[in-house]
């Protein structure tokens, strides 16, 4: 199992994917621009719906995947 990495950045852009996913644009200030995946992101309930929308500043903990990174929390 991969180990949570943790950046700091801000969301340059956000990019709607199926129902419920966002694909997130990130500058961050460890790793420059790199692309993320929010799953679930939309739902009303998301503890990543408001660190996902565009110029958000925050703390980021990401897993790599086969696919890129993927979002698991943020702290605005």
């Amino acid at each position: 199992m991969k180990e949570e990495i943790v950046l700091h950045g801000v969301v340059l852009s956000e990019h709607s994917l199926r129902e419920f996913d966002k694909r997130l644009q990130l500058l961050t200030m460890e790793r420059g621009k790199m692309t993320v995946w929010a799953s679930g992101a939309k739902r009303p309930n998301s503890p990543l719906l408001a660190g996902s929308r565009s110029f958000v500043f925050g703390k980021f903990h990401l897993r790599e995947g086969k696919a890129g990174y993927t979002l698991r929390s943020v702290e605005v």
